[in-house]
């Protein structure tokens, strides 16, 4: 869970300083919650994120030398993340700043003995008379609002009333979790001993208990979701309005349009359509960009934004520019390793495609050349060797610049189809509280592409750290998925999503 704390409706440009800070709240079996007391204000152990420091580095170092524990971030998990706009915020120096700091709130339960535990303290910490202790969870609110210090230090002021809303989060987090606890063990016992109803059953329990999700069986009694689908406007067989005919005809009540790198296709659409609105379909804006990753694949998926957004519009630009040098070097590459040329017009009329073009439409040309059979084939056979040699040529975007185009442009962000990343699972877990870090609001849980498995990881995932529930087929068409149906993924037919709540 993120949370956007502006009392003073201070906008974005005048931000002058930007912290990002970590801390843990720990409670022990005595219910009392470990509090630091620094400078007349109460806060939790932790503090700021070095450059060029992961979260969890910057707690674990925090945390070592403020109580003096090497803690294991197995038993940790986040509690929220907060964004807190502070106006006119005084330095210890004498000035002023307008500021935003974004602080990672983690919690775990353990006994500790203070006086075993040896502390490494700043000269700055002693200074402000550091002191940890342990104070009742039930009357800790009442200790921060009594604060003396409050009325006299806006600095102590705008700490504790952090403290104070984190709090909140907590405390309704613990009763979720206190009265989710029963059902969802029944859950997981089912699942490891089901089959295909069973699972859908325990699922089901889990998804409404949690996030509002409903996976089904191939049934067509209600309409369906599916938030990932592709036109010709990137690598997918038919036109937007082809798509969106076809959805209808196969009982798709909401249809997501996530085109790679392009919003061309959805700029397209007439949405005043007799067909449109006769059936009642809602098109949802999307688009599936395209992440720098040092391993697998990495997809961001945007939903809901303005598609007239200046900057997003740029960098679909660019991103077109991008994908036109990629796919000359990879048809340069294909002409170095084994002398295949292409016509010059094929090329030409490759290149003058309004939207995205990628790999998949240089697999159509070895079909048309009668070099392969399909889409599978060339890609086994050419382009994924010559996506290797050329990767480096790519300009590729980091994954906080396609989540920042898509939020700052209205948008939500989710991460596509996991499982491309080809993480193993403590790897994907801190990859994903690096992409919360920089502002991820959801996960696709249900997809086409993942294992049963896989579906219950994504969305103990997704459970774990308040991420919306998204999900889609990755329909592209015969041609380039012809295994993929539309409206369908590994585990059924999605018929509601947490996702789609946050839309409306």
């Amino acid at each position: 869970m993120i949370i956007d704390y502006n009392p003073n409706n201070l906008e974005e440009k005048g931000v002058e300083e930007y912290v990002e800070k970590v801390r843990l709240l720990i409670k022990n079996d005595k219910d009392e919650i470990l509090v630091a007391n620094y400078g007349g204000a109460y806060l939790l152990p932790g503090g700021k994120v070095d450059d060029n420091e992961f979260v969890m580095e910057a707690l674990k170092r925090e945390i070592n030398e403020e109580v003096g524990l090497n803690i294991d971030e197995s038993l940790i998990s986040l509690v929220t993340t907060f964004n807190y706009y502070q106006k006119d915020y005084p330095k210890r120096n004498g000035k002023v700043l307008n500021r935003k700091v974004t602080t990672h709130y983690y919690k775990t339960n353990m006994n500790i003995d203070l006086s075993k535990y040896e502390r490494k303290l700043t000269q700055k910490e002693v200074k402000g008379n550091f002191k940890l202790e342990w104070i009742k969870e039930e009357n800790l609110k009442d200790v921060i609002k009594n604060n003396p210090n409050i009325k006299d230090n806006s600095r102590v002021s705008y700490m504790n009333d952090e403290l104070l809303k984190v709090l909140d989060v907590y405390n309704k987090n613990h009763e979720e979790e206190k009265s989710s606890f029963d059902i969802s063990n029944k859950v997981t016992k089912m699942y490891l001993k089901s089959e295909e109803q069973e699972f859908l059953g325990a699922m089901n329990t889990l998804n409404r208990l949690y996030n509002d999700t409903i996976i089904e069986p191939y049934i067509n009694s209600e309409k369906i979701i599916d938030l990932h689908t592709h036109t010709n406007y990137s690598d997918g067989d038919l036109s937007p309005d082809e798509l969106i005919k076809l959805a209808i005809d196969n009982n798709i009540g909401t249809l997501g349009i996530t085109d790679h790198d392009t919003i061309c296709g959805i700029k397209e659409i007439n949405r005043d359509d007799s067909l449109i609105i006769d059936s009642g379909i809602n098109i949802i804006n999307g688009v599936e960009l395209s992440a720098k990753t040092a391993k697998g694949r990495m997809h961001i998926l945007g939903y809901d934004f303005d598609v007239n957004d200046k900057d997003l519009n740029d960098k679909m630009n660019e991103l077109k520019n991008n994908s036109i040098y990629s796919v000359m070097a990879i048809i340069n590459q294909l002409k170095i390793d084994y002398g295949i040329v292409f016509d010059s017009l094929d090329i030409n009329e490759l290149f003058s495609n309004l939207g995205n073009i990628g790999r998949p439409h240089v697999a159509k040309l070895l079909i048309k050349y009668g070099y392969v059979k399909d889409v599978k084939e060339a890609f086994n056979k050419y382009l994924t060797d010559a996506y290797k040699k050329t990767k480096i040529l790519n300009k590729g975007i980091s994954c906080k610049e396609c989540i920042s185009l898509i939020k700052n442009a209205g948008g939500i962000s989710v991460l596509a189809h996991p499982n491309q990343l080809l993480l193993n699972d403590e790897e994907l877990e801190e990859k994903m509280k690096e992409m919360i870090s920089v502002g991820l609001d959801g996960i696709e849980v249900y997809h086409s592409g993942h294992s049963k498995e896989e579906t219950k990881k994504y969305l103990e995932i997704a459970n774990k750290y308040n991420l919306l529930i998204s999900g889609g087929s990755d329909y592209h068409g015969k041609s380039v998925k012809p295994d993929v149906d539309i409206g369908k993924t590994s585990n059924g037919k999605i018929k509601r999503l947490s996702l789609l709540s946050k839309i409306k």
